[in-house]
């Protein structure tokens, strides 16, 4: 490693084979020697970097994120929520997207991304403030080697039941993440504690993990609204269980 001064002076360089990444800090300048077998530059993703989409105002893009290799190539890939896009020309205001980018030897890239929306799974359709992408979690829950995609919709309704939320799983695949096998759960699924309530939003936070060591990934589920008796939004978690079919209770 070499340290030098410099005065507030960003530097990319490239000699001999080797790139050579510069940070600095208090005038100070690290430099860094990688060789460019494998070169990897930071990266700035938007929604026009997407052939699905553009920006608009309050799609709050990016607020939240998870990592797992959904095609099982080697390279991680990212999960991006945008649960404030307007869908259907704008006509379904907060419906909610999830950007995929799939990783590569040069890094992320648009290259094979995807787009995913209520419209494209089980259970929902796109509604109103729905939010679909609020939150974002990665597991194998079924351990055939393809990461998978679970995506909170804390303030679904279902049916007329205002703000009960739920959460949709999608299934990795040697192509990336497919609606193949997906899932759609709310507290109304079969044999999930408790039923769905006004305003419990289930699916407002996610946890993986394999809780019970058997070697597939586990979802737990927060349910922050979620009324006990007269206890009003005392709260719940469900969790899930990972299995050769995917996420069972």
């Amino acid at each position: 490693q070499i340290r030098f001064q410099c005065l507030h002076q960003q530097v990319n360089l490239v000699h001999e084979g080797f790139v050579e990444s510069c940070c600095f800090f208090h005038e100070t300048l690290f430099l860094s020697i990688f060789s460019t077998f494998c070169p990897v530059l930071s990266k700035f993703f938007t929604q026009t970097a997407f052939p699905q989409g553009g920006d608009e105002e309050g799609d709050r893009f990016g607020s939240s994120l998870a990592a797992g290799d959904f095609d099982g190539d080697g390279y991680d890939d990212l999960a991006i929520g945008a649960p404030y896009e307007d869908l259907t020309n704008g006509n379904v205001t907060d419906g909610g997207k999830v950007n995929t980018l799939y990783g590569s030897v040069t890094g992320l890239t648009t290259t094979g991304s995807q787009l995913w929306t209520q419209d494209d799974l089980i259970g929902s359709n796109p509604e109103r403030f729905d939010r679909f992408g609020t939150t974002l979690a990665v597991g194998d829950f079924n351990k055939d080697g393809y990461d998978d995609l679970a995506v909170g919709s804390p303030y679904e309704n279902i049916n007329s039941i205002t703000d009960a939320g739920a959460v949709n799983i999608i299934y990795g695949s040697v192509f990336g993440l497919t609606t193949t096998g997906n899932q759609f759960w709310t507290q109304d699924s079969s044999g999930v504690n408790d039923i769905a309530e006004r305003y419990d939003n289930f699916g407002s936070s996610l946890a993986v993990q394999d809780f019970n060591g058997d070697g597939y990934d586990d979802l737990a589920i927060g349910v922050p609204g979620e009324d006990l008796g007269s206890i009003i939004n005392s709260g719940a978690t469900q969790i899930l269980y990972g299995s050769a079919i995917g996420l069972v209770v």
